[in-house]
């Protein structure tokens, strides 16, 4: 469209961020934020909305990086609210909140939320700001929030919500308190099998087996599909010496016609993305990529890498 001397509106360049958000690719992220502000749209609510979505997907493991990615979603929000005021909407809100889940931004993200309040967005929000209590490990504000959904607001949780809670005890450790949750949600909502695999996940986390196989077994008798839920099960009884299980485990599997994804990656070089995916011969380099991992695995063995 550049070449062609077209601007893209703002629905389209909405959908070029959506993308954007899938790269992981910082430099990309941020040729795609410069062009929104050259365009004039960082105030529309489409392309301000794709925008926090895609700093919240961003996420990121070093902490400079990550409130590097926090601070440019609080820029493009404020630049939305000074210039829609009213305008914005629960998505947007959403968004922001979702994006700044960090313990240094509570302040700001308490403030997001009481603003949000005020505007008459309840459900959405909440479950955006859960996400945010759920990062900083705060149970008891969650719990509160939680109960002020139907408390103060008459409103019924939703399955969201219900694995936002699980997610929160999941990652402060307190395991059991999770289980004991989803069995009580049972008689407020169908949590079929979410909420069972987000505690399996964090039984992993925690290294804590006995529970981890309990969630596993539970899905098993669900009925799920994911292929992960399989392979995490069968990690944990092969950690806890239980071969036989982890047979009946992959039988399972099988019989249900479940199948594992293939691992999949990418890197970029001037400019060009290349994936690799496992068991690929497809890569126009691919002897020569061969070579080289045979020519590293001598020096690596040498170094004791295995």
């Amino acid at each position: 469209m550049r070449h062609e001397n077209t601007l893209p509106i703002p629905h389209t360049f909405a959908g070029i961020l959506t993308s954007v958000s899938t790269l992981g690719d910082a430099f990309t992220r941020k040729q795609a934020h410069c062009l929104a502000f050259k365009l004039g749209y960082l105030s529309d609510v489409f392309v301000g909305s794709s925008l926090l979505n895609m700093y919240c997907k961003a996420g990121g493991h070093l902490d400079d990086a990550r409130k590097t990615i926090v601070k440019e979603a609080v820029g493009v929000f404020r630049v939305m609210l000074w210039e829609r005021g009213e305008d914005v909407n629960e998505f947007v809100f959403t968004s922001v909140l979702s994006a700044i889940a960090l313990p240094e931004f509570i302040y700001v993200g308490k403030q997001i939320h009481g603003l949000s309040l005020k505007n008459g967005f309840l459900w959405t929000v909440s479950v955006a700001n859960a996400t945010v209590t759920i990062h900083m490990g705060l149970v008891d504000r969650g719990w509160n929030i939680f109960k002020m959904m139907s408390d103060e607001f008459g409103i019924e949780p939703m399955l969201e919500h219900f694995a936002c809670m699980v997610d929160m005890f999941g990652r402060a450790g307190k395991l059991y308190e999770a289980k004991e949750f989803i069995e009580s949600a049972a008689n407020h909502v169908d949590h079929g099998l979410c909420l069972w695999r987000i505690l399996l996940s964090s039984c992993r986390n925690y290294r804590n087996y006995e529970l981890g196989a309990y969630a596993g077994e539970k899905l098993m008798e669900l009925g799920s599909q994911e292929s992960s839920a399989y392979v995490l099960l069968s990690s944990i009884y092969s950690a806890l010496g239980r071969l036989e299980d982890v047979e009946r485990v992959r039988r399972l599997m099988n019989l249900r016609g479940v199948s594992k994804e293939p691992g999949c990656s990418w890197i970029e070089l001037k400019s060009q993305f290349h994936v690799f995916v496992v068991g690929d011969q497809l890569h126009p380099q691919i002897v020569d990529i061969h070579e080289e991992l045979w020519r590293l695995s001598k020096p690596m063995k040498d170094e004791g890498h295995n």
